[in-house]
């Protein structure tokens, strides 16, 4: 049934090939029109499910924050350049000044005023903490008072030793839990550490003593940032961060290109009145501006890589060369379609459907493969060019038909899995194998009857040597493979098996950084802002 249905189409279609390939040309000027229309999203947020709480949660989280989302930039010096510590806070903070200029900005922070905090710890504590705090001096009254009668470090060890003592013959040393005593112990290190500068050096221990908050301790794992004088960096101080908060806080990609690009060309302002100093951009702005522009790059350059590949392989394919072109242009149409209909579909692409142009390249490419091979080995071109096209078509049609539906419906029910992104890309791809199964099925038709009739009027057919895939496979390799039945399969059992046994140690990684390449500076230098310091973006 279904193959006398497409020999019927297949009919007219011959019959009236200049009506078919004009209107089809006429359908592709309309989808790419519908296409230049299509929208490029770029927000994270539209690839999760529409009620998933997380996704929900942070979007509530930003907008009671007025978004939360900064730019940060990182500053080094560069190879070769050794500059002193009080050098390089100089730059930062001329950098954070011409930075804050921008009116994109609505603030930046990169010191902290660690007297400040120092001087209002107490106040800045919570209430509990506070009265924890009381009742810990006050059960310590006794120690105190012993305090106030010792005169030198001897009879200081001497006071500590007694008070381990005590402590581990009650047992509350051993009823410790392992994070007190790492804290205790932590606190007595310390205390025998300044013990030794004072033997050392007594003058430098008694100026650090009087210039260090007794509050120190109140900066807890922060405590850190202290000897970098409150600037951002990471725990060797040889980067510094400065964070950059935007007056306009939404994920619009055009904005977020806009603030990226003002912030490189004041650093660089900078860096030019102040050589030998690299300034690098992270952050989630910059972040999605490098994974976009990454994303906008690579769709092209693997598309025209798919194009050229598949063109080139069907070069070697077919006998007459100008089949392949014809091939090509019926997929060129049905992919041109297919664009357009995102249109319809979402009215946008995200960071995964974009991907779909190289997909239906290479699955496309084969609707018009089988039909036109096919139709070379009918001798392609006789003088009853209709009747070779239609014997063609109806011998690989119902074949190709099935194939094609069975790959959309592979793709289409990939919209069961929540993740949007990948929901809608089996939407799009599932859509555009069926336009390109009918432009394969009608409008490849009418080109090759277009063709054929041209070269029957030139008379131009003459002798065609078989093409290039024959010559290796067919005349060199066939046989021999063909000819070992039991080894080939037997070979091929043991490459699945070993396929198999490598499949096993794949991992899932959930770590979105991942998708950007590793070499991406944003990345890098999110990363060692993570990994090496206190902060985090």
């Amino acid at each position: 049934m279904l193959r006398d249905l497409l020999t019927r189409l297949q009919t007219s279609v011959v019959r009236h090939p200049g009506g078919v390939a004009i209107g089809s040309v006429a359908l592709l000027l309309a989808g790419l029109v519908a296409g230049l229309q299509v929208e490029f999203r770029t927000s994270r947020a539209e690839l999760a499910p529409a009620d998933d709480p997380d996704q929900i949660r942070m979007s509530e989280l930003l907008a009671e924050n007025a978004g939360t989302e900064a730019v940060i930039a990182c500053v080094e010096a560069l190879p070769g350049n050794d500059p002193s510590t009080a050098e390089l806070q100089r730059f930062v903070d001329l950098l954070a000044t011409e930075l804050e200029a921008d009116p994109r900005v609505d603030h930046v922070f990169h010191r902290i005023d660690v007297d400040w905090f120092l001087e209002r710890g107490l106040y800045l504590l919570p209430t509990g903490a506070l009265e924890r705090i009381v009742a810990g001096v006050r059960s310590q009254q006794d120690l105190l008072q012993t305090l106030g009668t010792v005169s030198d470090l001897s009879r200081l060890n001497d006071l500590i030793a007694s008070r381990i003592e005590q402590g581990r013959e009650s047992g509350s040393v051993t009823d410790l839990d392992p994070a007190q005593a790492v804290g205790a112990l932590d606190g007595l290190a310390r205390l025998l550490e300044a013990q030794q500068l004072f033997l050392d050096d007594p003058a430098v221990a008694i100026e650090t003593a009087q210039t260090v908050s007794p509050l120190l301790g109140l900066a807890g794992d922060r405590a850190a940032m202290i000897p970098a004088n409150g600037y951002l960096a990471t725990d060797d101080r040889t980067t510094y961060f400065v964070v950059i908060t935007p007056v306009d806080t939404s994920d619009d990609l055009g904005e977020r290109r806009a603030l990226v690009a003002a912030m490189r060309e004041r650093a660089a302002t900078v860096q030019r009145v102040v050589e030998g100093f690299h300034v690098a951009l992270t952050g989630q702005p910059a972040v999605v501006v490098e994974e976009m522009n990454t994303v906008r790059r690579d769709t092209w350059k693997t598309s025209v890589i798919a194009v050229v590949g598949v063109t080139l392989l069907t070069l070697l394919v077919f006998r007459w060369r100008s089949h392949a072109f014809l091939v090509l242009g019926a997929l060129a149409i049905g992919i041109g379609l297919s664009f357009g209909a995102v249109l319809f579909e979402f009215g946008y692409l995200n960071m995964i459907t974009s991907s779909f142009i190289s997909t239906l390249v290479g699955i496309g490419v084969a609707y018009g493969i089988h039909p036109v091979s096919e139709y070379e080995l009918e001798g392609a071109h006789t003088e009853d060019v209709e009747k070779t096209i239609l014997t063609a078509f109806r011998r690989t049609g119902a074949g190709v038909t099935v194939a094609a539906v069975t790959t959309s419906a592979a793709f289409l029910s990939i919209q069961l899995m929540r993740f949007r992104g990948f929901a809608e890309l089996g939407v799009v791809a599932g859509v555009g194998v069926l336009l390109c199964l009918g432009v394969a099925v009608i409008t490849l038709p009418s080109f090759l009857a277009l063709y054929g009739r041209w070269r029957r009027r030139r008379r131009a057919e003459g002798h065609r040597r078989a093409a290039a895939v024959d010559r290796v496979w067919v005349e060199l390799a066939a046989g021999k493979i063909c000819s070992r039945p039991r080894t080939v399969t037997i070979v091929a059992a043991l490459l699945t098996a070993l396929a198999a046994w490598g499949a096993s140690g794949l991992s899932f990684s959930t770590n979105i950084l991942e998708l950007l390449p590793h070499n991406a500076e944003s990345v890098r230098y999110q990363n060692r802002m993570m990994m090496e310091s206190d902060l985090a973006p």
